[in-house]
């Protein structure tokens, strides 16, 4: 057994025993105003069977996690309620209204989605994620510790709770601290027992001070839009054709579908069809778009010799 071998039996360990957990599980995170909605939902079927092959059943993921997106939808809230998550943790929300639900304490509420047609199965519990933690009214440590990331924070938030505890500890205060998980934390609130304020329109426009609203991107590189767009119509027809003409997995039918699904995975990401991106990462995102295309037209020619 090598190391990789090692670290993978670790991790499935972890996974297994409730103590590490994966959030979202999509292809990416993706963008909440310029994508499609079976783009959205044929990203994360992408990233939530790569977890169900590796994992299984303990590597589903039960929490959203959209912190970085420019707004938000109650669509994309709808969406997430009917793939079956228990909640959603999001970050950029207009200032104005972020200053407002602090003030009345009002973080964390109950989004109701839509369409209104499906009741309480597209609501879901959503609360907004700023500045490296929770506004809440229960005690939660949340750091970034990827060392890799450039707002990694793990040591500056474990020197402030330390200091926060042995402050309260003065007084005579006890401190319990303890590993937990946003499911643990979700579970938690619905033993609270409260009620919830309630939430029935979008996040959008996303604005982070005065006069500086977020709405450039929803037209930004108008034709690198279009082409993920048609792009995502050819993967609609290559997934139809290949369950009609049911290619066998000799033929690398499922291969060749894939690149196209990872390229459009990736390409739902908040910082490519939102066209956020630099023009260098543009021309990658239609590269393997185009790169896509062509292994689905091997299919196609398949399914046409096939018959």
């Amino acid at each position: 057994m090598n190391k990789n071998d090692i670290m993978r039996h670790a991790v499935k360990g972890l996974v297994n025993s409730g103590r590490l957990e994966f959030i979202l599980g999509g292809w990416c995170m993706n963008d909440e105003a310029t994508t499609h909605y079976n783009a959205i939902i044929d990203q994360h079927a992408l990233g939530f069977e790569f977890l169900r092959q590796n994992f299984g059943e303990c590597g589903r993921p039960r929490v959203a996690w959209q912190i970085d997106p420019f707004g938000h939808s109650r669509e994309q809230a709808s969406l997430f309620a009917q793939m079956g998550f228990d909640g959603l943790f999001f970050g950029r929300a207009d200032y104005e209204d972020i200053d407002q639900r602090k003030k009345t304490k009002t973080m964390e509420m109950m989004w109701k989605g839509s369409p209104k047609n499906l009741g309480s199965k597209a609501d879901l519990f959503s609360g907004s994620y700023l500045m490296g933690t929770v506004h809440h009214q229960v005690s939660v440590l949340i750091s970034t510790d990827d060392d890799r990331l450039h707002d990694y924070n793990v040591q500056q938030k474990i020197t402030q709770f330390i200091r926060y505890a042995q402050l309260q500890q003065v007084n005579g205060s006890k401190v319990n601290v303890f590993y937990s998980t946003p499911s643990c934390y979700l579970q938690s609130l619905n033993n609270a027992s409260k009620t919830w304020t309630t939430k029935q329109d979008d996040f959008f426009p996303y604005a982070h001070r005065p006069h500086s609203f977020w709405t450039g991107y929803f037209t930004s590189r108008p034709t690198l839009k279009c082409y993920v767009r048609q792009t995502n119509n050819f993967l609609q027809v290559c997934k139809q054709l290949d369950g009609l003409a049911e290619l066998k997995d000799t033929d690398n039918s499922t291969f060749h579908l894939n690149i196209l699904r990872e390229a459009l995975g990736v390409a739902q990401h908040h910082d490519a069809v939102s066209g956020t991106e630099k023009q260098a990462v543009a021309y990658d995102y239609a590269e393997r778009l185009a790169n896509g295309v062509m292994e689905c037209q091997v299919n196609i020619t398949a399914m046409h010799n096939f018959h």
